[in-house]
């Protein structure tokens, strides 16, 4: 039992011969023995067609004369190869006819055997395991019942397997047929989900269109609400910067006015008595002097303001113009202006913006000398072209800019390093807006040794 076991265990570890030594694992065990007396020349010079297969891989170990003859092939050819090149049947085939084997209690398989000639022949294949050179292989002996007296037999016998298939190919036809029509009842649900997917995508896309309608609107409305308090705050910051100007203006003003007041007062002591004439003619010349001067700046900023709205200036004249309008100021707080203007660097703006926009630097570096303690003050303006366009630097040594303000902050409405109120921290804010929004360009601020640099980028139309 033992060595059955064994035979079995190997027998089942060869896959494409399993249905059939399934079956022969029944065989008497007494089959299983070596046949003795001299059986190779029995094996060999038998009538009846036989080989010896090795149970693991199939190989047609030996074959006989018998074989031979009935194959087609050599000797040697026929033990290069193994039983399935010679068997017909697919692995399921086998397995059937094992099956009908163990129904119709034979102890035979019928398979269909190719030869040398790829003629095909029915066979009966007997088959029992003996021992051979210490291993246990297969002896099996083939009968050809191509004849006509099994024809009928064979024919009766795949008459009958033909039934059976066509019987399973029935029912195989109709499971197919309810898996048809499971498939048909799906693909309808997956259209009707599809369908009602695609309605519920449409009405998604509406619901996306209409909030994307409204939100636009929305952001239009409230942009335009901002661009209006940017105007309102960039005019009122334009507004407190002329204030600014004329409020130095008036203060280097009151000055003359205050020499011709006294020079008058010395006229009409003099011409009490009018003892000396000649000093009456020199303080009448001071008073028309510091008058006329008085009269032509008040002229200046006149003509400025009224006269020159609106044209367009380079950046070279509008630095000048500043310039002169705040020289009186500039120069009792001791704040040098230096310009260096390339030739080709020809920026043109309105005047009023070049004024509002020089005017704030012009402010700023005389307040940081203020805070400061006093000390000259110099302002460099620098301007020349890039590969972008413009660009205008904007330097002075007032001691440089709070670095919390630094880098945007300094630009934002009412950001001042004073105490906090409604007067202060528009300038620079009015600065930006007119970079920004009237140049299309860039302004930026940094510290430098010493100071402060702005830098301000116009690309070209």
């Amino acid at each position: 039992m033992r060595r059955r076991g064994a035979i079995w265990n190997s027998f089942k570890s060869s896959s494409f011969l399993t249905p059939l030594f399934a079956v022969l694992y029944f065989s008497p065990p007494a089959s299983y023995a070596a046949p003795t007396g001299d059986w190779l020349d029995y094996f060999d010079n038998d009538k009846a067609v036989m080989l010896l297969i090795e149970p693991e891989d199939g190989s047609i170990i030996r074959a006989n004369r018998a074989a031979v003859d009935f194959y087609g092939y050599s000797r040697s050819q026929l033990e290069s190869i193994t039983i399935q090149q010679i068997n017909t049947f697919t692995s399921d085939q086998v397995k059937e006819e094992r099956l009908r084997a163990a129904r119709e209690h034979r102890n035979f398989f019928i398979f269909r055997h190719r030869l040398a000639d790829d003629s095909i022949r029915r066979v009966e294949v007997f088959s029992n395991p003996i021992a051979y050179r210490g291993r246990t292989v297969l002896w099996s002996t083939i009968h050809d019942v191509s004849n006509a007296r099994l024809v009928q037999e064979t024919l009766e016998h795949y008459g009958r397997e033909l039934e059976n298939q066509v019987d399973q190919r029935t029912t195989q036809l109709r499971n197919l047929q309810w898996f048809l029509l499971i498939l048909v009842i799906l693909q309808f649900l997956v259209i009707a989900a599809l369908l009602r997917s695609r309605a519920i995508r449409r009405k998604v896309e509406q619901a996306l269109k209409d909030l994307n309608s409204d939100l636009e609107i929305r952001i239009g409305q409230a942009i335009r609400e901002i661009r209006e308090k940017e105007t309102i705050i960039h005019e009122h910051a334009r507004r407190k910067a002329r204030d600014e100007l004329l409020i130095d203006l008036a203060h280097h003003w009151r000055q003359p006015l205050n020499t011709a007041a006294l020079e008058v007062q010395n006229i009409l002591d003099l011409l009490e008595g009018i003892r000396n004439p000649k000093k009456v003619q020199e303080l009448v010349d001071i008073v028309v002097q510091e008058l006329t001067e008085l009269s032509q700046t008040i002229s200046r900023l006149t003509h400025f303001y009224e006269k020159e709205a609106g044209i367009g200036i380079d950046i070279r004249e509008g630095l000048e113009k500043t310039r002169m309008l705040s020289l009186p100021t500039l120069r009792a707080r001791g704040v040098e202006i230096l310009g260096e203007i390339d030739r080709d660097c020809t920026i043109l703006a309105e005047a009023i913006e070049w004024v509002d926009l020089f005017s704030v630097f012009f402010i700023n570096s005389r307040e940081a000398r203020d805070r400061n303690g006093g000390g000259a003050v110099t302002l460099k303006v620098q301007a020349h072209r890039a590969a972008f366009g413009s660009e205008i630097l904007v330097e002075d040594n007032a001691g440089g800019i709070d670095p919390a303000f630094l880098p945007e902050k300094i630009f934002e409405a009412y950001s001042t390093t004073h105490a906090r109120n409604r007067d202060r921290g528009l300038g620079l804010f009015m600065v930006h807006s007119i970079v920004t929004y009237r140049w299309g360009g860039t302004i930026q601020a940094q510290n430098i040794e010493g100071g402060a640099r702005f830098t301000i980028r116009i690309p070209d139309e």
